[in-house]
């Protein structure tokens, strides 16, 4: 899942939500900026608390936030991702198979692409339905990340936990405004943002910007009546993950 929906879901589970759960739900998508895999980013977060009862108990809303995220213990991403019941892989794939030719259509990517970037355009319409219910979510990220004590104090316990430069934490942490689109939730800039990935990533440049923005728009109205559930069952799932923290 992009941002927002991570933070939404946390959100709903922490009315007063910390920057340091905000922080940490950012952190496994940027893990790879700061030197660490990013695989092993989305299953750190059981370990990760362990070290931290012992060594920061301070840094738990961190590790909670990693974990609201990660794959297992199961967080949003497990169940987006991994596993949902009714078929195969998680919810944002399933949801993404009918969308695969008008994906095809506008992104020009390889065939071998289409599959996972599906589940990109519906995790992206989930950005804006989410910022629909709640416009003040991509401006709590915003905070957290130009909170630079927050920060400081992340990249301080990740560099302890992982025995990686700080620096290069903080970094991924700065970076954050430039990858996700944060500034302005938009279907247009949602596709600006992918674009310039397809460019950087994959070398293709013949994508269709406008019907990609276009198609988030499509995308957001008719998954609305099946997204908000599903948020609604994550908000229990990954509570009950979380519980035991």
């Amino acid at each position: 899942m992009f941002p927002i929906v991570h933070h939404r879901i946390n959100k709903a589970l922490y009315p007063d939500t910390s920057p340091l759960i905000i922080l940490g739900a950012l952190y496994p998508d940027m893990a790879s900026t700061s030197g660490y895999n990013r695989n092993e980013a989305h299953t750190m977060g059981d370990t990760f608390a362990a070290w931290c009862k012992i060594n920061a108990p301070w840094g738990i809303d961190l590790a909670k936030g990693i974990i609201s995220h990660g794959c297992n213990p199961y967080g949003v991403d497990y169940y987006s991702d991994e596993f949902w019941p009714g078929g195969e892989k998680g919810w944002c794939f399933q949801q993404g198979v009918p969308w695969m030719p008008e994906v095809a259509r506008t992104t020009n990517l390889p065939e071998n692409l289409i599959w996972w970037k599906a589940h990109n355009f519906v995790e992206m319409s989930l950005e804006l339905i989410m910022i629909d219910q709640d416009n003040d979510l991509n401006s709590d990220i915003l905070k957290a990340v130009d909170d630079h004590g927050a920060v400081k104090e992340v990249a301080q316990l990740l560099a302890a936990y992982a025995g990686l430069d700080e620096s290069k934490i903080e970094y991924a942490y700065n970076m954050v405004p430039e990858v996700f689109a944060l500034e302005e939730v938009s279907p247009q800039y949602l596709a600006t943002r992918q674009g310039r990935a397809y460019r950087l990533r994959h070398q293709v440049y013949d994508y269709d910007e406008e019907q990609m923005a276009e198609l988030l728009r499509l995308m957001s109205i008719s998954l609305l009546e099946t997204a908000l559930p599903f948020s609604e069952q994550l908000e229990k799932l990954v509570s009950e993950t979380l519980t035991k923290y």
